[in-house]
């Protein structure tokens, strides 16, 4: 069951802040009093004690408890008065050696409203065009020899302000420069002045016309029919991690996630009388690595270094004056660097300013730009959510908050695996786990392409997952993943085959004494 984190606290009378920092410091002291004795060193504090008694575990178990109360001194003043409830909340991770999410057994309200509401579940649905369906990208690579497929080039990043757009579906090695940099001076010596940022995310919009990309706490849209770029904000304190358009229809709506822990929305058409976005999502206490929109101009999907993945509706995003009055907090925890596991956990039960309308746990974001994505709606109705995972799995939730199945990638066969060999080979074996950075489910076929790094094989790999007969099923899940469990379970009951004992006077071939005899 989901902790229930918006309750009073229960403890309050048995918590007291005040006495637990005075008891830390008394033993904190003892045990440096301790110290100094063993050294040599000479104390005038009456407190000095024997270090006789005093194990390392217990040395680390305060050490650590005073570093959470350093921790806890250091917030704001007006953010320590909305602390005061999860008080309890945070002291339960301070002694704690790693972080476990909280494990989700049972369907949560908000999810099972929003599978009753008819905006998920539903078959079909293809995105429309603009411009009498021409799409523009396509035609500036066959100038050149190129047919882009704007679905394959949905994201990509680089290091310089300068994306190139490339053909991936023949041998053409052409590419097709998209700088989104302002125009460089006719002269050199201000190259100096030239900016110099980079490219984390890029997505080309439905009908392939522009393109929308996020850098170095900027966003840009690129334009390939007037070959220009039109859209530069401010968006982020921090790095734009990812950044998508908000529906296939109108391509007005742009959607920017940061590391500053916000995801902006922001309506080009309102962009000429401030660089103000047109609202903010609100919840995740750490860095955002990855936003998908399901394509309806209203739900939107992200996954945190909060090791959360939240599910938003554009129609509850926050206000700019609520952004302002959290802008300048931090609710994340503190020197947690999510490149270097594990996670100690959050500082606060719930941002309070969270707007998110699902949270789902399980997986683990750590190490890289972990993606996460909707199902897809032609053959789902995008009533499932799926990301990858540092932990060399990929998870799949529905939408009311369980986890409906877990791929292992340890468990896939290689990619030159033939049904119709004589022998089954065996699952690939590794001595570190992958960490699975991006997941891609087939928008007709019942397949996901999972890529993910392989430590043990010095580089990335790719690996296919299919569930047979899942369309049968009307792209059920949960119906797919019961009846695989009944026919293991049935096939484990069953008694293992007999040895054949050969028939008295028939021929046996002997391939060893063959052998032998050569």
């Amino acid at each position: 069951m989901q902790p229930n984190w918006d309750s009073p606290q229960a403890n309050e009378d048995d918590y007291d802040d005040d006495l637990d920092r005075n008891q830390v410091q008394v033993s904190l002291q003892d045990i440096l009093n301790s110290v100094f004795a063993v050294g040599g060193a000479h104390t005038n504090s009456p407190n000095g004690a024997n270090v006789t008694g005093i194990s390392l575990q217990d040395i680390r178990r305060l050490l650590s408890s005073a570093g959470a109360f350093d921790a806890a001194e250091d917030d704001d003043e007006d953010y320590e008065e909305e602390d005061d409830d999860d008080e309890g909340f945070r002291s339960s991770f301070r002694s704690a050696s790693s972080w476990r999410p909280p494990e989700i057994t049972e369907p949560q309200k908000e999810g099972v409203e929003l599978l009753n509401s008819g905006d998920f579940g539903r078959h079909g649905g293809k995105a429309q065009k603009r411009n009498n369906n021409i799409n523009v990208a396509r035609l500036i690579l066959d100038r050149t020899r190129g047919r882009p497929n704007p679905s394959s080039h949905r994201e990509d990043y680089a290091a310089t302000p300068t994306v190139y757009m490339t053909n991936i579906s023949d041998d053409s090695q052409t590419q097709t420069a998209i700088p989104f940099s302002d125009h460089r001076p006719t002269n050199r010596l201000a190259y100096a002045y030239d900016e110099s940022f980079g490219i984390w995310s890029c997505r080309f919009s439905a009908d392939g016309n522009e393109v929308v990309a996020g850098g170095s706490g900027k966003i840009f849209v690129y334009d390939l029919l007037a070959n220009r770029r039109t859209v530069k904000i401010a968006a982020h304190a921090d790095d734009v991690n990812s950044c998508c358009w908000a529906d296939t229809a109108s391509g007005n709506v742009l959607i920017s996630a940061s590391d500053d822990t916000f995801i902006k929305v922001w309506d080009r058409r309102s962009l000429g009388a401030s660089q103000k976005p047109s609202g903010v999502l609100i919840g995740h206490t750490e860095g955002i690595t990855y936003v998908s929109a399901k394509g309806d101009g209203r739900y939107l999907v992200s996954n945190g270094k909060d090791q959360t993945m939240r599910l938003w509706d554009l129609r509850r995003m926050r206000s700019s004056e609520d952004f302002e009055s959290v802008q300048r907090k931090r609710y994340g925890a503190s020197g947690f660097d999510y490149r270097y596991p594990p996670y100690p956990g959050p500082r606060v039960a719930k941002h309070p300013k969270d707007c998110s309308i699902m949270t789902y746990y399980g997986h683990s974001v750590m190490r890289t730009l972990i993606r996460c994505h909707f199902s897809p709606m032609e053959t789902t109705g995008a009533k499932y959510l799926y990301s990858g995972s540092s932990d060399g799995r990929i998870h799949i939730w529905s939408l009311d908050g369980r986890v409906v199945q877990i791929l292992d990638r340890s468990k896939t066969l290689p990619m030159s695996f033939d049904p119709s060999d004589p022998e089954f080979p065996s699952p690939r074996s590794s001595s570190g786990k992958p960490c699975v950075r991006d997941v891609s489910w087939h928008s007709q076929e019942p397949v996901i392409m999972s890529a993910a790094w392989e430590t043990s094989y010095g580089g990335s790999t790719v690996a296919r997952h299919e569930w047979k007969g899942l369309l049968k099923m009307c792209g059920s899940l949960e119906t797919w993943v019961e009846k695989d469990r009944l026919e293991r379970q049935e096939t484990s009951r069953r008694p293992s085959a007999p040895q054949r004992r050969p028939i008295p006077g028939a021929f046996e071939d002997d391939e060893e004494d063959d052998d032998d005899t050569e």
